[in-house]
């Protein structure tokens, strides 16, 4: 027996009708689990400056050209120094006297614990002067220390000729270790040179 094809057109449109099941998806929602990874993910350590002293209460003692021709003393010497790692900038004092006395350059607590990239310390006045030059050539600074002069090459920027006193100030250092070639310009007169250092150091919350 044939069924009319009006029958067959209402049972599909019935069938077609049917209540369809509700999502599962919580649209909207974080799941649980990422909500747990992100408290339980460690928070980055904010890095922090600290000033390091690097070398405190230095002293040279250089006689004039005459003298050092003469075989008594040198007029020249070397500082050799590394630098802390992390270091973000670093300082050195300098002041140049003729006589002894019982000035200190303090250099480390003139920052008062804040650590900056640009100090604004005035370092006691100096009586003399000489030469300094930066170089991060250990062969370059065995020359220098032998009595070799001029020297070949070295840090212009950070270097200084007839310095009586102050802060020269090195930031984004391209080199662990260096060294300070000190010089007495002068033919007759002795000069006492003071030296500090401190170096600028990115560290931790927890050091």
């Amino acid at each position: 027996m044939k069924i009319p094809l009006i029958l067959l057109t209402l049972a599909m449109l019935a069938g077609c009708g049917s209540t369809p099941q509700k999502s599962s998806i919580n649209r909207g929602r974080i799941p649980f689990a990422s909500v747990s990874a992100a408290k339980n993910r460690q928070q980055p350590q904010t890095p922090e400056m600290k000033v390091k002293s690097v070398s405190k209460d230095q002293k040279f003692v250089l006689n004039s050209r005459n003298k050092a021709m003469l075989g008594s003393g040198k007029r020249q010497t070397v500082h050799e120094f590394s630098l802390p790692k992390n270091t973000k900038a670093w300082h050195y004092a300098i002041r140049a006297s003729s006589e002894e006395d019982p000035v200190k350059l303090n250099l480390e607590a003139s920052f008062k614990g804040v650590a900056t990239l640009t100090p604004n310390i005035t370092i006691p006045k100096g009586t003399n002067y000489c030469d300094v030059f930066l170089v991060d050539s250990q062969e370059i600074a065995d020359k220098f220390g032998k009595g070799e002069y001029p020297l070949p090459s070295y840090i212009k920027e950070h270097s200084r000729e007839n310095f009586a006193e102050g802060v020269v100030t090195v930031r984004n250092p391209a080199s662990e270790k260096y060294w300070l070639c000190i010089r007495n310009p002068h033919t007759v007169h002795k000069v006492i040179v003071m030296l500090d250092i401190v170096a600028i150091v990115e560290t931790g919350n927890n050091e």
